[in-house]
């Protein structure tokens, strides 16, 4: 079981009900999301913090009340008392996602980068050969990019060992299975461990 959730987000919209949805966070979450310095930032936090609640509670029948989100010393997110669950959270000023599995997965979303200088320089240093050949013959180079930045994302919050600036997303192992969806203004990813290379 593999479940996931995208939410757009529209500021104007949304930025209005931000106090509400701070208000009715956990008191830990509602620290760490007003950690965030701009309403945006704090927006998309509790928001995705919404879509997790709303995933345990559908597919896995677990009340949100009293859950707590710890992180293992490489940074995963795990919550306490539920060691055979994955769960995933990601957020960009267009979208908030989640993600829960029976299984290792984790997810990313990002907004579409309209290639520019830093675009660029982030493609010498973090993507291969084999990946910049895949921006410059796409025909939307933009989306290209961003897609294979939520793959690298997703696979290394999946494995946090994985060195993301040697990770070549056109060359992944079988052991790993990748899914994005394309939004108008997002791209969002879910990289997991594909249940035929599970052992028991």
């Amino acid at each position: 079981m593999t479940e996931y959730s995208i939410r757009p987000i529209n500021p104007e919209r949304d930025l209005p009900t931000l106090d509400e949805r701070i208000s009715r966070l956990p008191l830990w979450r509602r620290r760490d999301t007003l950690s965030y310095v701009f309403p945006i930032d704090r927006l998309q936090s509790a928001l995705a913090w919404e879509l997790l609640e709303n995933l345990l509670l559908r597919h896995c029948g677990i009340s949100p009340y009293g859950l707590r989100l710890d992180r293992t010393t490489l940074g995963k997110p795990f919550l306490r008392g539920y060691p055979g669950l994955h769960i995933s959270l990601s957020h960009c000023p267009e979208a908030a996602m989640a993600l829960v599995s029976d299984i290792p997965a984790a997810c990313d979303v990002e907004r579409i980068q309209n290639p520019d200088s830093q675009t660029e320089a982030v493609a010498e240093l973090y993507y291969s050969p084999a990946e910049r050949r895949l921006i410059a013959g796409s025909p939307d180079p933009a989306l290209e990019f961003t897609k294979i930045w939520t793959v690298k994302e997703a696979v290394f919050k999946l494995d946090n060992s994985i060195d993301i600036e040697r990770l070549d997303t056109s060359a992944l192992p079988p052991s790993l299975s990748v899914c994005s969806t394309v939004e108008a203004d997002f791209v969002a990813t879910i990289a997991r461990i594909s249940p035929d290379e599970m052992t028991s």
